[in-house]
């Protein structure tokens, strides 16, 4: 994704979903699904933020 974005200008930001158990990208690497769709949901709010007005949504305040 990185050099997607970079090579185009594009702003990009990402996290990962689940907690230090999951053994990401181990040959066991597993996620629960209540991480996973926790993760779903917080990534759908950021992008519903983004949406608004061209902004974050962010209020500078730290919420």
């Amino acid at each position: 994704m990185y050099e997607l974005c970079h090579a185009n200008g594009i702003p990009a930001l990402t996290f990962g979903a689940g907690h230090a158990g999951d053994n990401v990208h181990a040959a066991n690497e597993n996620i629960y699904l209540d991480d996973y769709f926790q993760a779903m949901q917080a990534f759908g709010e950021i992008l519903w933020r983004f949406s608004q007005n061209g902004s974050s949504g962010a209020t500078g305040d730290g919420q």
